[in-house]
């Protein structure tokens, strides 16, 4: 299905959204790994080609680690076995001879084993190893950005309009045709204005992009800059794969090379012909003129701020920059740390959602560090340019705050879009998964469409439109990729009803309201209800997990604390 999304908003918290939709033949394709358990663990592939020991230490870090930790895991589960008597040896069952080199069971089977209790106490918990610290020091391949003027940004977006500044891409899946061609799934969304939309291409037609791009490059004087994006590892030629791990590890591959591209300064003719020719690869020319028509400079403080936006995507997305390259080191060595933790729960009885909430705290932690280090190291053209535009009708805080914004929303692309599927795995770990089932029950057979009077709220608030622009802004946070931009959907949410009540005496403003608890809750309630949400029990764990620290203590902690208030009502009423 191709989609479209579009939201509009860096500092400006409610304006309008685009989608749109047409049939796809959708239900002819089907995904190259059909185990849901299989959470594209393998590791990524370093951008370090010529490096020896980099390259060492990538080849034993792909499956072959994940099986290690496997076998390892099995070994200690029948130590532990043998230790209690009361216990079955491992593999006795499946072997006649009880050797150790049994099959390792598979996640079906491994529920099945008869555990003790004794095996979940705190002795025997199953700690995660420290993560790597992380690396801000220049080397030869890695170096400072250089950043664009905004004079240069203003004159590049005008002289091109056929080029977008920006486009976010991800090759999120692989999907295998009825005829048997592996075809892979692109995401690509736009910077400023926050459209996104679906390409499907065949491994032939990015090799014939990587191709062309080379071509460019030998017959430009500066071919020379974009040398490094021919050492990223790329497939040499395509081949008829079987095994799912093969068109797996190739997705990741050419994730990272698209993803370099896309990160192009357009500061020479051969830059803007590559990121010309990529994204008529990705679209057409129609289309791109349709998404500048929709992206005016209306405030004038936009163009600071999209100016900034763009500068920090392309610093963090890049493998030549400090920033972008830890920001890919961290994706390649969190991959590898799902991985085991996926083997320690398939082979050893182990407190898993322990250990996925501890995995789910280092990303947190990791990433905002990251995000810390580039509000530190920011230039200071960047204040010093958006607080002048914005000094007359602005406070210093909101300036401060609306560069944190944006420096949260482009590390966050950066760091958790790739690991999406990894994160899913995490919270799934987390949740209950019959207590989940029950509340999304509950909520469409019980609740959805009882007036607002049965949720509590009184006459004097009752809406004449069901919260209708409330339940929507709630809706869309499963739409959104980002923690950061599902909290924002959130607050847009609250923010609806206290404008809705705005005409029934209550005093509002931007940030605060007139409404107590009381009188807020049951409204919520009601649109959570209504909001038409598939999974709010995983939303509640998942902002939970991955919201920002200092968003905790602000708006944005108080109405998630609510959301998670009307899932417990939720819950109680269940009984």
């Amino acid at each position: 299905m191709t989609s479209v999304r579009s939201d509009r908003s860096y500092v400006r918290p409610s304006e309008s959204h685009y989608r749109a939709s047409e049939p796809d033949a959708d239900t002819d394709r089907r995904p190259i790994v059909n185990d849901v358990n299989d959470v594209s663990l393998l590791a990524e592939p370093s951008v370090r080609a010529k490096n020896t020991m980099w390259k060492l230490g990538q080849r034993i870090t792909y499956s072959a680690e994940a099986r290690f930790f496997t076998f390892l895991a099995q070994l200690l589960d029948r130590e532990q076995s043998v230790m209690d008597p009361r216990l079955v040896p491992f593999g006795s069952a499946a072997t006649n001879n009880g050797s150790f080199f049994g099959p390792i069971p598979d996640a079906a089977n491994s529920q099945r084993l008869a555990r003790h209790p004794t095996l979940y106490n705190a002795h025997n918990a199953v700690h995660l190893p420290p993560l790597p610290p992380l690396d801000f020091a220049p080397t030869k391949y890695r170096k400072r950005p250089r950043s664009m003027s905004l004079t240069n940004y203003h004159r590049w977006s005008h002289d091109f309009p056929s080029i977008r500044p920006g486009m976010s891409v991800r090759v999120v899946r692989a999907e295998r045709t009825p005829d048997g061609v592996a075809q892979y799934v692109i995401n690509v969304v736009d910077l400023h204005t926050k459209v996104l939309w679906v390409v499907r291409k065949r491994f032939r037609d990015l090799f014939r992009f990587r191709k062309s791009i080379k071509a460019l490059c030998r017959a430009s004087p500066y071919g020379d800059q974009l040398k490094y994006l021919f050492d990223i590892p790329f497939p040499a030629r395509s081949v008829v794969a079987k095994a799912p791990e093969m068109i797996l590890r190739r997705r990741l591959v050419l994730d990272t090379f698209l993803r370099n591209v896309a990160s192009l300064n357009p500061d020479t003719p051969l830059h803007v012909a590559v990121l010309g020719k990529l994204q008529t690869e990705l679209c057409t020319l129609e289309f791109i003129r349709r998404l500048g028509a929709i992206d005016p400079y209306e405030d004038p403080t936009d163009l600071e701020l999209k100016w900034l936006a763009f500068d920090l995507f392309r610093n963090l997305n890049s493998c030549c920059t400090i920033e972008g390259d830890t920001c890919q080191r961290f994706v390649h060595v969190f991959r590898n740390r799902v991985a085991v933790v996926q083997a320690c729960v398939v082979a050893i009885a182990v407190d898993h959602q322990k250990l996925a909430r501890e995995a789910l705290k280092e990303l947190r932690s990791v990433t905002t560090q990251i995000q810390k280090y580039v509000l530190d190291t920011l230039e200071p053209q960047y204040r010093r340019t958006i607080g002048a535009a914005l000094s007359d009708t602005h406070t210093i805080e909101a300036v401060d705050d609306a560069i944190e914004e944006i420096v949260h929303v482009t590390v966050e692309d950066a760091v958790m879009v790739p690991l999406q599927e990894q994160i899913n795995y995490l919270v799934q770990l987390t949740i209950d998964q019959a207590l989940e089932a029950k509340v999304t029950t509950t909520m469409e057979e019980r609740l959805f469409g009882m007036s607002q009077t049965a949720f509590g709220i009184p006459e004097a608030l009752q809406s004449d439109c069901n919260w209708g622009k409330a339940c929507y802004h709630l809706s869309m946070m499963e739409e959104r990729q980002l923690p950061c931009e599902k909290l924002k959907e959130l607050v847009l949410s609250a923010g609806e009803i206290f404008r809705a009540c705005q005409d029934k005496g209550f005093a509002y403003t931007m940030s605060m309201s007139a409404m107590n608890a009381d009188d807020f809750l049951p409204i919520h309630i009601f649109v959570v209800v209504h909001s038409g949400l598939k999974r709010p029990y995983f939303a509640k764990e998942f902002l939970g997990a991955m919201i920002h620290p200092s968003k905790m203590l602000g708006e944005t902690g108080y109405f998630l604390t609510m959301f998670e208030a009307a899932l417990k009502y939720v819950t109680e009423s269940m009984a």
